[in-house]
């Protein structure tokens, strides 16, 4: 009998946490064993949050395709970089070049051209761009997709915008071959009057508009190179000034501040980028408010051991393995970023050799970032900072439009708006069920383990309430047939289902708005386990011939051992050949402590005989499985038969799966008569089962004739 109960434990923000038990009592060691999380973002008519833990997605903008006069000077008049997007190719076999704009090859200068990226952020989730943002100490650069576009759209009201300093070495990478050397056009480093310039600039054109992304009122306002900012100015403690000085004006415009943000980033991806050691004493000395990420690149996310291709899922879990750390090791909030791809192969000169890489324009591809494993890794993402303590929750994506570099949400020929639409998705007043980044759906567990479920419930829904739909028939729970209910309308609740020992269960939940709604504001899609047996045990079953030895063909096996050195051609029991063996080691197991071996008569008929012909004994012995599937269902079988009569051979029989001990008589068959030892387990993480014979009497030993592993389906 298990029971089942759901009960809220805390409130937090603008979201009330609850959490769903499966125990097979309250006194049950609590095992977790499976977390779901679930999502529900406030309607539209929904009451303003008390705190700000909604997420908000800002996704960074690269003002690359318009016309600009440094441009005309550094390449041709009329360049942009869509030039480089027209005329990229593959560099490889299977590299998928050129990306195609879905909507053409459009200038962003063009206020009717800004309004339908507006748009389509807005209608898919996007909260704000965060433009990249460029002044020298000649002045401005690639400014006009901003003040001529975007300020100038009709429709900038609909999506926030803020500006990230672009403070890096500008070199003219743009048609670079890796066999020359780079030109260095604009130096990031500026003169302390330049930065006066800048910072009276941005408080009057762009912190008073009414598009401008603030937090708690003050405007966003990101610094991307912190290193060369801090050369800026010779030291922390003038930069420090210089921040105050930007501060102070922002208060004197009628400002309460600015929150000061700097992207946090460990490996340049362009040239003469360069980043400080010691973040946590810059986060103070600096009085930053935030810290965030540009792409997961920054953090180690090319796997150029597989050049030219890298994968997107492995590049993600680089970028995951920081994150877990970012959270907590920083004294300000860490905002998570999640990136869609790297591919800057368009920058490239056509000539450029791609045997090898060579910094900074033939790196690695990323593969397989389809909008599915987009969506996969940003819920993951949205997972870890819905349960850290971060706030505000604020996601940063690469990019809107980093068409040179492969990774943005502005749709293309292959995908469409299939980046946009994975926003979408999560952001819709839907269950989102985000598994462990390790679980499987038809994962097993065991019918006395606890299964973990957390909801995230808005707390502008007060009286919510719950149906719960769980059973082993699929098209019932999908359907939510009353047959599968479980649990009817309730915030809280109380039940005990049976569940049965290997059986695989699904499950999902409807949440509604109160007891009373008619029909559910959200179904979670249907998930599934298995359970396993309640607990590993041994049995044991009398055993004569073939017939009933339970060797059969139709079962799979990982091991099929005859401790029988005499036998010279394999032994087959049912059509199952067995691994004879003389030296006591297989590929995936191994005995020791047994090394004397001899043999006798018998009462096994058939070909089972051969099994018990020989056997190694003495005290004590270790007989250990590896090469095992973790959390997979195995069952051990010894074939041993009596030495003596009964109740003389009594072994103790250790197993390291859970520590217990188990002590039986092989001899309890009498002498010469067969008898089956089963021990049934689930393989724990290691992939290895380790069993321990000690004798009671120490006058006797355990007898090894042969073995089985078998695969439970």
């Amino acid at each position: 009998m298990i029971n089942y109960y759901y009960l809220p434990t805390e409130r937090s923000g603008n979201f009330i946490h609850y959490r769903l038990y499966f125990m097979k009592n309250l006194f049950s060691l609590l095992l977790t064993v499976l977390i779901f999380s679930i999502a529900i973002i406030p309607l539209a008519n929904a009451e303003p949050p008390d705190n700000k833990s909604d997420i908000t997605v800002a996704a960074y903008y690269y003002p690359c395709t318009h016309p600009d006069p440094r441009w005309d000077k550094a390449k041709y008049p009329g360049f942009t970089e869509w030039d480089l997007i027209r005329k990229a190719k593959p560099r490889f076999p299977g590299h998928k070049q050129p990306r195609v704009p879905l909507w053409g090859y459009l200038d962003e200068s063009d206020p009717d051209v800004m309004a339908k990226k507006i748009a389509a952020a807005a209608d898919y989730g996007v909260d704000a761009f965060i433009f990249d943002w460029y002044y020298y100490d000649d002045g401005p650069y690639l400014e006009r997709a901003l003040d001529n576009g975007f300020l100038k759209a009709e429709n900038n009201d609909r999506v926030k915008f803020a500006l990230m300093y672009a403070n890096h070495d500008w070199y003219d990478i743009q048609g670079y071959n890796p066999v020359g050397r780079f030109k260095l056009l604009y130096p990031g480093r500026i003169k302390p009057q330049t930065w006066e310039t800048i910072t009276d600039l941005v408080i009057n054109r762009y912190f008073k508009h009414p598009s401008y992304w603030k937090i708690d009122g003050k405007p966003y306002f990101s610094i991307y190179e912190i290193q060369l900012f801090l050369e800026s100015f010779g030291s922390v403690k003038a930069a420090a000034d210089a921040l105050d000085r930007f501060r102070q004006k922002a208060e004197f415009a009628g400002l309460p501040g600015i929150h000061i943000n700097a992207i946090l980033w460990g490996q340049p991806n362009l040239p003469g980028g360069n980043t400080p050691t010691d973040w946590p004493y810059l986060c103070q000395a600096l009085k930053l408010d935030s810290l965030t990420g540009y792409t997961w690149v920054h953090h180690g996310a090319l796997n150029y051991g597989t050049f030219p291709v890298s994968d997107y899922n492995w590049g993600r879990d680089r970028y995951l393995a920081f994150l877990d750390n970012a959270f907590n090791q920083y004294p300000v909030p860490y905002f998570p970023n999640t990136t869609i791809n790297w591919d800057n192969s368009p920058r490239a000169h056509p000539d450029a050799d791609w045997s090898g890489p060579a910094a900074h324009v033939v790196n690695p591809v990323m593969q397989g970032n389809t909008p599915s494993a987009f969506k996969q890794a940003t819920q993951i993402i949205i997972k870890r900072l819905m349960n850290s303590n971060v706030e505000p929750k604020i996601l940063t994506v690469n990019a809107w439009n980093e068409w040179p570099e492969g990774s943005c949400l502005e749709p293309e020929q292959e995908y469409g708006y299939g980046y946009l639409q994975a926003i979408h998705e999560l952001k819709q007043p839907t269950v989102m069920l985000v598994a462990p980044d390790d679980f499987e759906t038809g994962c097993r567990v065991k019918t006395d383990t606890v299964l973990t479920w957390e909801e995230l419930i808005p707390g502008s829904i007060k009286d919510p309430a719950f149906n719960v739909y769980l059973g082993s028939d699929k098209a019932k729970v999908t359907s939510l047939d009353p047959a599968a209910l479980v649990s009817t309308r309730q915030s809280s609740f109380f039940f005990t289902p049976n569940l049965a020992p290997g059986t695989l269960y699904y499950w999902t939940v409807a949440a509604y708005i109160d007891k009373a709604d008619p029909k559910p504001i959200v179904v979670a899609k249907t998930r599934s386990f298995k359970t396993v047996y309640k607990d590993e045990h041994w049995t044991d079953a009398p055993w004569t011939d073939d017939s009933d030895s339970g060797i059969s063909t139709g079962k799979v096996y990982t091991h099929k051992v005859n401790f029988n050195a005499d036998e010279t051609t394999s032994t087959v029991i049912n059509g199952v050949a067995f691994e004879n063996d003389n030296d006591r080691k297989g590929s995936n197991w191994h005995l020791t402590g047994a090394p004397a071996k001899t043999g006798s008569s018998h009462h096994i008929a058939g070909n089972c005989g051969s099994l018990v012909n020989d056997f190694y004994y003495d005290t004590p012995a270790v007989l250990t499985l590896t090469g095992l599937t973790p959390g997979i269902e195995y069952i051990l079988t010894n074939y041993t038969r009596g030495w003596g009569s009964a109740g003389t051979r009594y072994v103790q029989v250790k197993t390291d799966t859970d520590g217990r001990i188990t002590a039986f008589d092989q001899n309890t068959a009498g002498d010469g008569n067969g008898r089956l030892f089963k021990f049934q387990y689930t393989a724990p993480d290691s992939g290895r089962l380790t069993l321990t014979f000690t004798p009671l009497d120490p006058s006797s030993t355990w007898h090894h004739y042969a073995f089985t592993n078998e695969v439970l389906p």
